[in-house]
């Protein structure tokens, strides 16, 4: 930024101008990205990719428009490719395949059962308390999810429609105020509210169609990177947002990663009760345990 605004000459106008070019530069990559892929892939064939890179939804969601068959990894990230070195390494010894039973909730860390129905409706009750005082949940269950998205293992959950949700779900996180959150939308509504292709894991960019009713998680560029969510892959938090969706309509939830900003994600139920004890979240659903302030 130093250097940004020594060579503009001027600290205002390299401050009001930083962000356009970064805007540019971010979209000119995008583009020189999915030239890389043309030349070596046709639109018809299966593509797929991992690292860090694979991590930015919007480039993910551009590439998507030429590959529709783009197939991008839950665990596209860079500590997610040792597990790709380690299969290379499999099938050069061709030695047996790995199991991950309940892929992608496949963590080695502390499992516990998940929620009663009872514990299900309270926790929907809270979420759909009302545009003004819906409450923000921590929900906990299972294994958690490989890779850095949240997907209804280890989540933060919040009513999408509240008016100021950006801001109290930042204060529950301590997080930079601009930075965008995701959603989880049911799988056979994703067409109603999102434009874009339905991806399991959050992974693509997609736009809103009605950007003032989802003010939580809609991006100032009118995006939101999305999970579509299905009973088959993850029941208990399916059995949720059902329940949210027949209490007021909608079937989105705000959905963010159940930790602090600068620490790991919760990954025993320690961790999350410590979580409840020092951030301003409103409850915590650990399994069948339902703490409230």
């Amino acid at each position: 930024m130093e250097h940004w605004h020594a060579w503009r000459g001027d600290g205002l106008v390299g401050g009001h101008s930083l962000l356009d070019w970064i805007a540019t530069v971010h979209l000119k990559m995008g583009r020189m990205l999915v030239a890389f892929f043309r030349r070596h892939a046709e639109p018809h064939e299966t593509v797929s990719y991992s690292g860090g890179v694979a991590q930015n939804v919007v480039w993910n969601a551009m590439l998507r428009q030429h590959f529709p068959n783009l197939v991008v990894p839950p665990h596209a990230c860079d500590e997610g490719l040792s597990l790709g070195g380690i299969e290379w390494l499999r099938r050069l010894h061709d030695l047996p395949a790995f199991t991950l039973p309940g892929f992608p909730f496949a963590q080695s860390d502390t499992a516990v059962p998940p929620p009663s129905d009872a514990t299900v409706a309270a926790a929907a009750d809270l979420l759909a308390a009302g545009k003004v005082v819906g409450k923000v949940v921590g929900w906990y269950h299972g294994h958690g999810e490989i890779g850095p998205r949240a997907l209804g293992n280890r989540s933060i959950l919040m009513d999408p429609r509240l008016a100021d949700g950006k801001e109290r779900l930042n204060a529950v996180k301590q997080r930079e105020n601009y930075r965008p959150f995701g959603a989880s939308v049911l799988r056979e509504h994703h067409a109603g509210h999102f434009d874009g292709a339905p991806d399991a894991f959050m992974l693509f960019s997609c736009q809103v169609r009605r950007p003032g009713a989802f003010p939580a998680i809609t991006h100032v560029d009118l995006s939101c990177r999305v999970q579509a969510v299905q009973a088959a892959s993850n029941p208990a938090f399916a059995r949720l947002m059902e329940r949210f969706h027949g209490l007021t309509g909608c079937p989105v939830l705000a959905n963010t990663s159940l930790n602090l900003a600068g620490k790991p994600i919760a990954a025993a139920p320690d961790h999350a009760r410590q979580l409840f004890s020092e951030s301003k979240i409103d409850a915590m659903v650990i399994g069948d345990e339902l703490l409230l302030r």
